[in-house]
């Protein structure tokens, strides 16, 4: 290990760079022959900036979705062209110039076709919901019919069971309010009569007291 190069063990390495300790150990093991981690008397690893550098660059691949084979294939035109850094190796995306009236139309149609989208999504939501609520009242109105054809029978017995104890009922109070009208017309009759014989003993008690008027008149 050359001493001029200050040595870092694999932990710094990984709070370094951003990278789990068991992925370094695993990126040592798919780049083998591009990544020569150096390591002591007991096998501990030593990354120096050189090799720390290296990983920083396969991390930027793999951040870009870059399969093994072509970041090895990368690394290797790295040290095969001097000076020519690994990322420049990468192909990059195609993107158009856009004028500034161009852009501006641009971001106002995707606006336009937001706004339209919220509209939509909206009148979506509502239309599901409504449609949720007609199943749901639909379910509910086949269970109440079902629950209703399930008992039909207990209940038309039960219905004949409570006519026939209403019609005992009303029968029975139909004699009652006869009998209560035989006794009214009775006593209607008694009273009748009462007041007649009234009537009879105030017209004779009307003679008499005529008679004796008369009497009393002559005699003087």
């Amino acid at each position: 290990m050359n001493e001029f190069l200050e040595a870092y063990m694999i932990k710094e390495v990984s709070e370094m760079i951003g990278v789990p300790v068991g992925t370094l150990r695993q990126w040592e093991s798919d780049f083998k022959g591009i990544i020569e981690i150096p390591r002591d008397s007991k096998g501990a690893r030593y990354y120096t900036d050189f090799e720390i550098e290296t990983l920083k660059h396969i991390k930027i691949m793999r951040d870009r979705k870059l399969s093994k084979d072509v970041i090895r294939e990368l690394l290797e035109k790295k040290g095969k062209v001097k000076g020519v850094d690994s990322i420049s190796l990468i192909p990059q995306p195609y993107v158009p110039q856009m004028k500034q009236s161009e852009a501006v139309e641009t971001l106002q149609s995707i606006k336009e076709m937001m706004s339209g989208f919220e509209e939509f999504k909206g009148s979506l939501i509502k239309e599901l919901r409504e449609e949720i609520r007609q199943e749901v009242r639909k379910d509910i109105i086949e269970e109440v019919c079902k629950e209703i054809a399930s008992s039909s029978e207990d209940q038309k017995e039960l219905i004949q069971k409570n006519t026939l104890a209403t019609s005992e009922q009303l029968e029975d109070v139909s004699g009652a309010l006869r009998e209560m009208e035989k006794r009214y017309e009775s006593e209607m009759k008694r009273r009748d009569e009462v007041l007649m014989e009234n009537m009879r003993l105030l017209q004779e008690m009307k003679k008499e007291q005529k008679k004796g008027l008369l009497g009393r008149l002559f005699g003087k």
